[in-house]
C-alpha cells in the first residue's frame, strides 16, 4: 500500500470516530432531554420530604428508568451504523466494524430505590384497615343496626355516610394542594429538578467518573475501535 493510502485512511479514521463521538453525544443529550420533559410530569409525586431532604433518592431512579427505557435500542442502532460506515472506509477495517456493529454490554446506572420507596406500595394496600380488625367490626355493627331500622333511616344514615366521604376527601385534597403549594411557592421543585440534572450529568452524559457515565463508555469503545482499526493500517 502506498504512503498516501495509507494517509487518506488515518484521516477518514479520524474524522469517521469524531463524528462518532458527536453522534453519540447528541442521542444521549436529545434522550436525556426527553427524559427529563418525561420526569417533569412525574413531580407532583413528590411529597415535601422528597424534595426538601432528599432530592436525588426521588430524582435518580426515575432518570436512569426512564433513559433505560430508550437508551439501549438507541444506542444499539447507533452502533450499527458506525460499523457499516467504518467497514466501508476500507475492506482491512471490515472486521472492526462488524465487531463494533455487535458490540454490548455496557453499564447502564439504575439507582437503588430507597427502603421508604419500596414499601410505597405496601403502605397505600395496607394502611388503609386498622390491623385489630375495628374496621370490620365497625362495618358489622352499622350492618346491625341499620338492619333494625326503617328504609327511610337507612337512607339517611347512607347519605350522612357519603357525607363523611365526601368530608375526608376534602380535607385529604386540601392537605395535598397546600403541600403542592407550599413547593411550588418555595421553589422545591427546582432542586428536584437540579437532582435529575446531576444524575444526568454525572452518570449518562459525563466525560469521566467512577462509575464510567454511559457517554464515557461509549466513547471509550469507539476509541478502542479507531485505534485497532488504525494499527492495521500498513
Amino acid at each position: 500500500m502506498l504512503d498516501w493510502q495509507a494517509a487518506l485512511e488515518r484521516q477518514a479514521l479520524a474524522e469517521w470516530r469524531d463524528r462518532q463521538v458527536l453522534a453519540a453525544y447528541h442521542l444521549l443529550n436529545n434522550l436525556a432531554d426527553e427524559a427529563r420533559s418525561r420526569f417533569e410530569s412525574s413531580l407532583d409525586q413528590a411529597s415535601l420530604k422528597d424534595s426538601v431532604w432528599d432530592p436525588a433518592n426521588f430524582a435518580d431512579h426515575r432518570i436512569d428508568a426512564l433513559m433505560c427505557e430508550a437508551v439501549p435500542s438507541a444506542l444499539e442502532r447507533l452502533l450499527q451504523s458506525a460499523g457499516r460506515e467504518l467497514a466501508a472506509i476500507s475492506p482491512t477495517f471490515e472486521p472492526y466494524g462488524n465487531a463494533l456493529s455487535a458490540s454490548t454490554g455496557f453499564d447502564f446506572p439504575i439507582a437503588a430505590v430507597s427502603e421508604d420507596q419500596a414499601h410505597v406500595n405496601r403502605d397505600l394496600v395496607g394502611g388503609s384497615g386498622s390491623s385489630d380488625g375495628s374496621t370490620a367490626e365497625v362495618s358489622q355493627s352499622e350492618a346491625s343496626t341499620s338492619s333494625s331500622w326503617s328504609l327511610g333511616n337507612l337512607t339517611l344514615v347512607r347519605k350522612v355516610s357519603e357525607l363523611g366521604e365526601m368530608a375526608a376527601n376534602a380535607v385529604w385534597e386540601a392537605g395535598v394542594a397546600a403541600e403542592r403549594t407550599l413547593q411550588t411557592r418555595a421553589g422545591l421543585y427546582e432542586r428536584l429538578r437540579s437532582a435529575a440534572a446531576v444524575r444526568i450529568g454525572t452518570r449518562w452524559m459525563g466525560s469521566a467518573g467512577d462509575p464510567r457515565p454511559v457517554l464515557a463508555q461509549v466513547t471509550d469503545l469507539i476509541d478502542s475501535v479507531c485505534g485497532e482499526a488504525r494499527a492495521s493500517i500498513q
